[in-house]
Protein backbone atom coordinates (compact mmCIF):
# COMPACT_ATOMS: atom_id res chain seq x y z
CA UNK A 1 0.00 0.00 0.00
CA UNK A 2 1.25 3.50 -0.90
CA UNK A 3 0.52 6.43 1.40
CA UNK A 4 0.48 10.09 0.34
CA UNK A 5 -0.13 13.28 2.33
CA UNK A 6 -1.69 16.42 0.89
CA UNK A 7 -2.61 19.81 2.30
CA UNK A 8 -6.00 21.31 1.51
CA UNK A 9 -6.66 24.99 0.73
CA UNK A 10 -7.64 25.59 4.37
CA UNK A 11 -4.41 24.11 5.71
CA UNK A 12 -5.82 20.72 6.74
CA UNK A 13 -3.54 17.73 6.14
CA UNK A 14 -5.00 14.59 4.55
CA UNK A 15 -3.45 11.13 4.19
CA UNK A 16 -4.44 9.18 1.06
CA UNK A 17 -4.06 5.40 0.95
CA UNK A 18 -3.52 3.92 -2.52
CA UNK A 19 -2.60 0.57 -4.04
CA UNK A 20 1.01 -0.51 -4.19
CA UNK A 21 2.80 1.11 -7.12
CA UNK A 22 0.54 4.16 -7.25
CA UNK A 23 2.33 7.37 -8.25
CA UNK A 24 2.19 10.77 -6.58
CA UNK A 25 0.43 12.27 -9.61
CA UNK A 26 -2.25 9.55 -9.54
CA UNK A 27 -2.86 10.09 -5.83
CA UNK A 28 -2.95 13.88 -6.31
CA UNK A 29 -5.57 13.52 -9.04
CA UNK A 30 -7.77 11.43 -6.73
CA UNK A 31 -7.29 13.92 -3.87
CA UNK A 32 -8.23 16.89 -6.07
CA UNK A 33 -11.35 15.06 -7.29
CA UNK A 34 -12.48 14.24 -3.75
CA UNK A 35 -11.80 17.80 -2.62
CA UNK A 36 -13.87 19.25 -5.46
CA UNK A 37 -16.86 16.94 -4.82
CA UNK A 38 -17.01 17.73 -1.11
CA UNK A 39 -16.12 14.22 0.03
CA UNK A 40 -13.46 15.62 2.39
CA UNK A 41 -15.89 17.95 4.15
CA UNK A 42 -15.90 17.59 7.96
CA UNK A 43 -12.91 15.20 7.96
CA UNK A 44 -10.79 16.11 11.03
CA UNK A 45 -7.19 17.31 10.62
CA UNK A 46 -4.65 14.48 10.23
CA UNK A 47 -7.24 11.71 9.82
CA UNK A 48 -6.80 8.79 7.40
CA UNK A 49 -9.23 9.13 4.47
CA UNK A 50 -10.92 5.99 3.17
CA UNK A 51 -14.41 4.84 2.19
CA UNK A 52 -15.32 4.07 5.80
CA UNK A 53 -14.50 7.52 7.16
CA UNK A 54 -16.18 9.19 4.20
CA UNK A 55 -19.34 7.10 4.62
CA UNK A 56 -19.43 7.90 8.34
CA UNK A 57 -19.18 11.57 7.41
CA UNK A 58 -22.23 11.34 5.18
CA UNK A 59 -20.79 10.70 1.69
CA UNK A 60 -23.28 8.16 0.34
CA UNK A 61 -21.21 7.26 -2.73
CA UNK A 62 -18.48 5.93 -0.45
CA UNK A 63 -20.78 3.16 0.79
CA UNK A 64 -20.28 1.21 -2.43
CA UNK A 65 -16.55 1.05 -1.74
CA UNK A 66 -16.89 -0.54 1.71
CA UNK A 67 -16.19 -4.27 1.72
CA UNK A 68 -16.76 -6.76 4.55
CA UNK A 69 -13.40 -6.03 6.16
CA UNK A 70 -13.81 -2.28 5.93
CA UNK A 71 -17.26 -2.41 7.50
CA UNK A 72 -15.65 -3.76 10.65
CA UNK A 73 -13.66 -0.53 10.89
CA UNK A 74 -16.83 1.42 11.51
CA UNK A 75 -16.74 0.10 15.06
CA UNK A 76 -14.00 2.66 15.60
CA UNK A 77 -16.21 5.54 14.46
CA UNK A 78 -18.82 6.97 16.83
CA UNK A 79 -19.55 3.76 18.75
CA UNK A 80 -21.16 2.07 15.74
CA UNK A 81 -22.85 -1.34 15.72
CA UNK A 82 -21.64 -3.87 13.16
CA UNK A 83 -25.00 -4.93 11.73
CA UNK A 84 -25.06 -8.27 9.86
CA UNK A 85 -26.91 -6.77 6.86
CA UNK A 86 -25.81 -5.84 3.37
CA UNK A 87 -25.50 -2.18 2.50
CA UNK A 88 -27.55 -1.34 -0.56
CA UNK A 89 -29.79 -4.43 -0.32
CA UNK A 90 -33.30 -4.29 -1.79
CA UNK A 91 -35.74 -2.62 0.62
CA UNK A 92 -38.61 -5.03 1.38
CA UNK A 93 -42.02 -3.43 2.13
CA UNK A 94 -40.57 0.09 2.21
CA UNK A 95 -42.82 2.73 3.78
CA UNK A 96 -44.54 5.39 1.72
CA UNK A 97 -45.40 8.98 2.57
CA UNK A 98 -48.92 7.94 3.56
CA UNK A 99 -47.53 5.26 5.91
CA UNK A 100 -45.31 7.85 7.55
CA UNK A 101 -47.82 10.69 7.82
CA UNK A 102 -50.65 8.57 9.27
CA UNK A 103 -48.41 7.13 12.00
CA UNK A 104 -49.03 9.22 15.12
CA UNK A 105 -46.57 8.72 17.99
CA UNK A 106 -45.73 10.49 21.20
CA UNK A 107 -42.81 12.80 20.49
CA UNK A 108 -39.88 11.30 22.37
CA UNK A 109 -36.39 10.04 21.62
CA UNK A 110 -35.16 6.54 22.42
CA UNK A 111 -31.45 6.67 23.13
CA UNK A 112 -29.76 8.32 20.16
CA UNK A 113 -32.82 7.77 17.92
CA UNK A 114 -34.73 11.04 17.37
CA UNK A 115 -38.53 11.15 17.48
CA UNK A 116 -38.88 11.62 13.72
CA UNK A 117 -36.88 8.42 13.20
CA UNK A 118 -39.03 6.66 15.81
CA UNK A 119 -42.04 7.64 13.70
CA UNK A 120 -40.37 6.09 10.67
CA UNK A 121 -39.46 2.91 12.55
CA UNK A 122 -43.00 2.48 13.90
CA UNK A 123 -44.48 3.05 10.44
CA UNK A 124 -42.02 0.55 8.97
CA UNK A 125 -42.82 -2.09 11.58
CA UNK A 126 -46.45 -2.00 10.45
CA UNK A 127 -45.54 -1.95 6.75
CA UNK A 128 -43.27 -4.96 7.20
CA UNK A 129 -46.06 -6.98 8.84
CA UNK A 130 -48.55 -5.82 6.18
CA UNK A 131 -51.74 -6.71 8.08
CA UNK A 132 -54.83 -4.64 8.89
CA UNK A 133 -55.23 -3.30 12.42
CA UNK A 134 -58.51 -5.20 12.93
CA UNK A 135 -57.07 -8.59 11.91
CA UNK A 136 -55.61 -11.42 14.01
CA UNK A 137 -53.98 -14.51 12.49
CA UNK A 138 -51.82 -17.31 13.80
CA UNK A 139 -49.31 -16.61 11.03
CA UNK A 140 -48.76 -12.88 11.62
CA UNK A 141 -50.17 -12.15 15.05
CA UNK A 142 -52.51 -9.41 16.28
CA UNK A 143 -53.20 -6.17 14.48
CA UNK A 144 -51.08 -4.02 12.21
CA UNK A 145 -47.84 -4.79 14.08
CA UNK A 146 -48.46 -8.54 14.26
CA UNK A 147 -48.19 -8.54 18.07
CA UNK A 148 -47.59 -11.96 19.59
CA UNK A 149 -48.50 -13.21 23.06
CA UNK A 150 -45.07 -12.36 24.53
CA UNK A 151 -45.35 -8.78 23.33
CA UNK A 152 -48.89 -8.44 24.66
CA UNK A 153 -47.78 -9.77 28.05
CA UNK A 154 -44.67 -7.56 28.15
CA UNK A 155 -46.86 -4.53 27.43
CA UNK A 156 -49.21 -5.51 30.26
CA UNK A 157 -52.29 -5.99 28.09
CA UNK A 158 -52.77 -9.67 28.91
CA UNK A 159 -52.43 -11.30 32.29
CA UNK A 160 -49.25 -13.07 33.46
CA UNK A 161 -49.12 -16.69 32.32
CA UNK A 162 -51.31 -16.19 29.23
CA UNK A 163 -48.28 -15.99 26.92
CA UNK A 164 -46.89 -19.22 28.32
CA UNK A 165 -50.29 -20.88 27.85
CA UNK A 166 -50.39 -19.79 24.19
CA UNK A 167 -46.82 -20.97 23.67
CA UNK A 168 -47.93 -24.47 24.66
CA UNK A 169 -50.84 -24.46 22.18
CA UNK A 170 -50.02 -21.76 19.57
CA UNK A 171 -52.85 -22.84 17.28
CA UNK A 172 -55.29 -21.49 19.91
CA UNK A 173 -53.75 -18.00 19.87
CA UNK A 174 -56.96 -16.27 18.76
CA UNK A 175 -59.22 -18.54 20.83
CA UNK A 176 -57.40 -17.79 24.09
CA UNK A 177 -57.27 -14.05 23.40
CA UNK A 178 -60.99 -14.08 22.57
CA UNK A 179 -61.71 -14.67 26.25
CA UNK A 180 -62.17 -11.37 28.15
CA UNK A 181 -60.55 -13.02 31.18
CA UNK A 182 -57.20 -12.98 29.35
CA UNK A 183 -57.03 -9.18 29.35
CA UNK A 184 -55.97 -6.77 32.09
CA UNK A 185 -57.87 -3.67 30.98
CA UNK A 186 -54.67 -1.64 30.66
CA UNK A 187 -54.95 1.15 28.04
CA UNK A 188 -58.58 0.13 27.62
CA UNK A 189 -57.75 -3.40 26.45
CA UNK A 190 -60.74 -5.10 28.06
CA UNK A 191 -61.16 -7.73 25.35
CA UNK A 192 -59.85 -8.71 21.93
CA UNK A 193 -62.17 -6.39 19.99
CA UNK A 194 -61.13 -3.40 22.07
CA UNK A 195 -57.58 -3.86 20.76
CA UNK A 196 -58.40 -4.85 17.18
CA UNK A 197 -60.70 -1.84 16.76
CA UNK A 198 -58.22 0.67 18.18
CA UNK A 199 -55.35 1.34 15.80
CA UNK A 200 -53.93 4.16 17.94
CA UNK A 201 -53.76 1.84 20.96
CA UNK A 202 -51.70 -0.61 18.90
CA UNK A 203 -49.32 2.20 17.98
CA UNK A 204 -48.94 3.17 21.66
CA UNK A 205 -48.20 -0.46 22.51
CA UNK A 206 -45.59 -0.69 19.72
CA UNK A 207 -43.80 2.43 20.94
CA UNK A 208 -43.93 1.16 24.51
CA UNK A 209 -42.41 -2.14 23.40
CA UNK A 210 -39.59 -0.24 21.70
CA UNK A 211 -38.79 1.48 24.99
CA UNK A 212 -38.95 -1.79 26.91
CA UNK A 213 -36.67 -3.64 24.49
CA UNK A 214 -34.23 -0.72 24.42
CA UNK A 215 -33.88 -1.14 28.21
CA UNK A 216 -33.50 -4.91 27.84
CA UNK A 217 -30.75 -4.51 25.23
CA UNK A 218 -28.89 -2.28 27.67
CA UNK A 219 -29.35 -4.77 30.50
CA UNK A 220 -27.95 -7.55 28.30
CA UNK A 221 -24.91 -5.41 27.56
CA UNK A 222 -25.69 -5.46 23.84
CA UNK A 223 -25.80 -1.66 23.58
CA UNK A 224 -24.98 1.43 25.59
CA UNK A 225 -27.78 3.43 24.03
CA UNK A 226 -25.49 6.07 22.55
CA UNK A 227 -24.61 4.20 19.38
CA UNK A 228 -25.16 5.64 15.90
CA UNK A 229 -28.92 6.02 15.47
CA UNK A 230 -28.99 4.60 11.94
CA UNK A 231 -27.55 1.33 13.27
CA UNK A 232 -29.27 1.29 16.64
CA UNK A 233 -32.70 1.63 14.97
CA UNK A 234 -32.57 -1.63 12.96
CA UNK A 235 -31.36 -3.53 16.03
CA UNK A 236 -34.15 -2.02 18.14
CA UNK A 237 -36.84 -2.85 15.58
CA UNK A 238 -35.61 -6.45 15.50
CA UNK A 239 -35.57 -6.60 19.30
CA UNK A 240 -39.11 -5.22 19.46
CA UNK A 241 -40.37 -7.80 16.99
CA UNK A 242 -38.35 -10.88 17.96
CA UNK A 243 -37.14 -10.14 21.50
CA UNK A 244 -33.96 -8.56 22.85
CA UNK A 245 -32.18 -11.91 23.34
CA UNK A 246 -32.93 -13.06 19.79
CA UNK A 247 -31.85 -9.68 18.39
CA UNK A 248 -28.58 -9.96 20.31
CA UNK A 249 -28.02 -13.43 18.86
CA UNK A 250 -28.74 -12.03 15.38
CA UNK A 251 -26.22 -9.26 15.94
CA UNK A 252 -23.60 -11.86 16.83
CA UNK A 253 -24.40 -14.02 13.79
CA UNK A 254 -26.20 -16.66 15.85
CA UNK A 255 -29.85 -16.02 15.04
CA UNK A 256 -32.12 -19.07 14.55
CA UNK A 257 -31.86 -20.20 10.95
CA UNK A 258 -35.59 -19.86 10.36
CA UNK A 259 -35.48 -16.18 11.34
CA UNK A 260 -32.29 -14.93 9.66
CA UNK A 261 -33.86 -13.73 6.41
CA UNK A 262 -36.83 -12.20 8.17
CA UNK A 263 -34.62 -10.35 10.65
CA UNK A 264 -32.29 -9.14 7.90
CA UNK A 265 -35.30 -7.78 6.01
CA UNK A 266 -36.61 -6.06 9.14
CA UNK A 267 -33.23 -4.41 9.69
CA UNK A 268 -32.81 -3.29 6.09
CA UNK A 269 -36.31 -1.80 6.03
CA UNK A 270 -35.68 -0.08 9.37
CA UNK A 271 -32.54 1.59 8.00
CA UNK A 272 -34.56 2.86 5.04
CA UNK A 273 -37.35 4.20 7.27
CA UNK A 274 -34.87 6.22 9.35
CA UNK A 275 -33.31 7.70 6.22
CA UNK A 276 -36.82 8.45 4.94
CA UNK A 277 -37.61 10.31 8.18
CA UNK A 278 -34.36 12.27 8.04
CA UNK A 279 -34.93 13.32 4.42
CA UNK A 280 -38.41 14.45 5.39
CA UNK A 281 -36.91 16.59 8.16
CA UNK A 282 -34.28 18.03 5.81
CA UNK A 283 -36.70 19.01 3.03
CA UNK A 284 -37.32 22.45 4.54
CA UNK A 285 -34.40 22.73 6.93
CA UNK A 286 -35.93 20.88 9.87
CA UNK A 287 -39.23 19.95 11.46
CA UNK A 288 -41.68 17.51 9.92
CA UNK A 289 -42.91 19.00 6.62
CA UNK A 290 -44.60 15.81 5.39
CA UNK A 291 -46.58 15.60 8.61
CA UNK A 292 -47.50 19.24 8.33
CA UNK A 293 -48.40 18.78 4.68
CA UNK A 294 -46.40 21.83 3.57
CA UNK A 295 -43.22 21.70 1.47
CA UNK A 296 -41.88 24.88 -0.15
CA UNK A 297 -41.11 24.47 -3.84
CA UNK A 298 -37.72 25.52 -5.19
CA UNK A 299 -37.52 28.31 -7.78
CA UNK A 300 -35.84 26.38 -10.58
CA UNK A 301 -37.28 25.46 -14.00
CA UNK A 302 -36.40 23.14 -16.91
CA UNK A 303 -33.84 21.19 -14.88
CA UNK A 304 -35.24 17.63 -15.04
CA UNK A 305 -36.86 15.13 -17.35
CA UNK A 306 -40.59 15.37 -16.54
CA UNK A 307 -41.19 11.67 -17.25
CA UNK A 308 -38.72 10.83 -14.48
CA UNK A 309 -40.62 13.16 -12.17
CA UNK A 310 -43.85 11.28 -12.96
CA UNK A 311 -42.24 7.98 -11.95
CA UNK A 312 -40.61 9.38 -8.83
CA UNK A 313 -43.82 11.09 -7.70
CA UNK A 314 -45.73 7.83 -8.07
CA UNK A 315 -43.13 6.02 -5.95
CA UNK A 316 -43.21 8.69 -3.22
CA UNK A 317 -46.99 8.99 -2.89
CA UNK A 318 -47.46 5.22 -2.75
CA UNK A 319 -51.13 5.34 -1.79
CA UNK A 320 -53.78 3.90 -4.09
CA UNK A 321 -56.36 6.29 -2.61
CA UNK A 322 -54.45 9.37 -3.82
CA UNK A 323 -54.36 10.14 -7.52
CA UNK A 324 -50.78 10.61 -8.70
CA UNK A 325 -50.24 13.90 -10.57
CA UNK A 326 -48.67 13.69 -14.06
CA UNK A 327 -46.44 16.47 -15.34
CA UNK A 328 -46.29 15.29 -18.97
CA UNK A 329 -48.80 16.55 -21.54
CA UNK A 330 -51.97 14.51 -21.95
CA UNK A 331 -52.35 13.78 -25.66
CA UNK A 332 -56.01 12.80 -25.49
CA UNK A 333 -57.16 15.54 -23.12
CA UNK A 334 -59.17 17.41 -25.74
CA UNK A 335 -61.25 14.37 -26.61
CA UNK A 336 -61.95 13.35 -23.02
CA UNK A 337 -65.38 13.50 -21.46
CA UNK A 338 -66.18 16.36 -19.04
CA UNK A 339 -65.26 15.74 -15.43
CA UNK A 340 -68.08 15.65 -12.94
CA UNK A 341 -67.79 16.32 -9.23
CA UNK A 342 -69.00 13.07 -7.68
CA UNK A 343 -72.12 13.48 -5.55
CA UNK A 344 -72.88 9.76 -5.39
CA UNK A 345 -73.22 7.96 -2.07
CA UNK A 346 -70.42 5.52 -1.35
CA UNK A 347 -71.69 2.09 -0.24
CA UNK A 348 -68.49 0.03 -0.21
CA UNK A 349 -66.35 -1.08 2.75
CA UNK A 350 -64.91 1.51 5.12
CA UNK A 351 -61.74 1.57 7.18
CA UNK A 352 -63.52 3.49 9.95
CA UNK A 353 -64.99 0.96 12.41
CA UNK A 354 -68.65 1.05 13.42
CA UNK A 355 -69.00 1.75 17.15
CA UNK A 356 -72.26 0.72 18.80
CA UNK A 357 -73.87 1.63 22.11
CA UNK A 358 -73.85 -2.05 23.09
CA UNK A 359 -70.06 -2.18 22.73
CA UNK A 360 -69.58 0.92 24.86
CA UNK A 361 -72.03 -0.23 27.52
CA UNK A 362 -69.88 -3.34 28.02
CA UNK A 363 -66.90 -1.22 29.16
CA UNK A 364 -65.89 -1.48 32.79
CA UNK A 365 -67.02 1.62 34.71
CA UNK A 366 -63.57 2.08 36.21
CA UNK A 367 -61.96 2.70 32.82
CA UNK A 368 -64.92 3.66 30.66
CA UNK A 369 -64.46 7.44 30.67
CA UNK A 370 -60.78 7.25 29.70
CA UNK A 371 -61.50 4.77 26.90
CA UNK A 372 -64.38 6.87 25.60
CA UNK A 373 -62.24 10.01 25.60
CA UNK A 374 -59.52 8.20 23.63
CA UNK A 375 -62.05 6.81 21.16
CA UNK A 376 -63.47 10.29 20.60
CA UNK A 377 -59.96 11.59 19.84
CA UNK A 378 -59.37 8.68 17.45
CA UNK A 379 -62.53 9.58 15.54
CA UNK A 380 -61.46 13.21 15.40
CA UNK A 381 -58.11 12.13 13.92
CA UNK A 382 -59.89 10.02 11.29
CA UNK A 383 -62.09 12.97 10.34
CA UNK A 384 -59.05 15.22 9.92
CA UNK A 385 -57.22 12.64 7.79
CA UNK A 386 -60.17 12.19 5.44
CA UNK A 387 -60.79 15.93 5.25
CA UNK A 388 -57.17 16.33 4.16
CA UNK A 389 -57.66 13.57 1.57
CA UNK A 390 -60.64 15.44 0.17
CA UNK A 391 -58.67 18.69 -0.03
CA UNK A 392 -55.85 16.93 -1.86
CA UNK A 393 -58.25 15.24 -4.29
CA UNK A 394 -60.00 18.54 -5.00
CA UNK A 395 -56.65 20.25 -5.53
CA UNK A 396 -55.57 17.61 -8.08
CA UNK A 397 -58.97 17.78 -9.75
CA UNK A 398 -58.69 21.57 -10.12
CA UNK A 399 -55.18 21.25 -11.51
CA UNK A 400 -56.21 18.76 -14.19
CA UNK A 401 -59.24 20.85 -15.14
CA UNK A 402 -56.96 23.88 -15.53
CA UNK A 403 -54.73 22.02 -17.99
CA UNK A 404 -57.70 20.54 -19.84
CA UNK A 405 -57.23 16.93 -18.75
CA UNK A 406 -60.80 16.04 -17.80
CA UNK A 407 -60.11 12.30 -17.60
CA UNK A 408 -57.54 12.68 -14.85
CA UNK A 409 -59.68 15.33 -13.19
CA UNK A 410 -62.51 12.80 -12.90
CA UNK A 411 -60.12 10.14 -11.58
CA UNK A 412 -58.76 12.55 -8.98
CA UNK A 413 -62.26 13.19 -7.65
CA UNK A 414 -63.64 9.65 -7.74
CA UNK A 415 -62.47 8.81 -4.19
CA UNK A 416 -64.15 11.84 -2.61
CA UNK A 417 -67.46 10.01 -1.89
CA UNK A 418 -65.56 7.38 0.10
CA UNK A 419 -63.72 10.02 2.14
CA UNK A 420 -67.08 11.67 2.88
CA UNK A 421 -68.51 8.33 3.98
CA UNK A 422 -65.52 7.75 6.29
CA UNK A 423 -66.12 11.17 7.86
CA UNK A 424 -69.84 10.48 8.26
CA UNK A 425 -69.14 7.18 10.03
CA UNK A 426 -66.56 8.78 12.32
CA UNK A 427 -69.03 11.53 13.26
CA UNK A 428 -71.75 8.94 13.88
CA UNK A 429 -69.29 7.15 16.18
CA UNK A 430 -68.64 10.40 18.02
CA UNK A 431 -72.39 10.79 18.64
CA UNK A 432 -72.51 7.28 20.13
CA UNK A 433 -69.46 8.04 22.28
CA UNK A 434 -70.92 11.34 23.53
CA UNK A 435 -74.16 9.57 24.45
CA UNK A 436 -72.16 6.99 26.43
CA UNK A 437 -70.27 9.77 28.23
CA UNK A 438 -73.52 11.45 29.11
CA UNK A 439 -74.82 8.18 30.58
CA UNK A 440 -71.78 8.05 32.86
CA UNK A 441 -72.70 11.43 34.28
CA UNK A 442 -70.33 14.19 35.45
CA UNK A 443 -67.40 13.29 37.67
CA UNK A 444 -67.56 9.51 37.18
CA UNK A 445 -64.20 7.83 36.39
Amino acid sequence: MSVFKFTGPDGKVFEIQGPSGATFDQAKAIFDKQLSTGSLTNIPVGVTVNAVTQAAGGLSSALAQIGPQAIALTKQIGGAINLPTKIGALIPNAISVSNFVTTKISGQNIGSIASNQIQGLVAQAAASVNQAADTITNAKGLGKFGLDASQLQLSGLIKPGIAEQIKQIPEKFKEILSSPSSWTGKLGAVNLDSVLNNSSLQTRVQQGLMNANFDQLKQLGTIKGTEIASQLGPLLNNATKFGAATATAWLNGKAPGALINQMNNFATSAQFSQSFADINSAISGGGNPLQAGVVAAKGFTSTVNRTSVDQATSAIIGDAKIETPTFTPAAAAAAAAPAAVPDTVYTGPLTTPVITAAQLNALRPATARRILDELYEDMRDLIRINERQIRDAEKYQAYYLDVGDTVRAADAAKSIPRYRAEIAQARANQDVIVAALNRLGPGNA
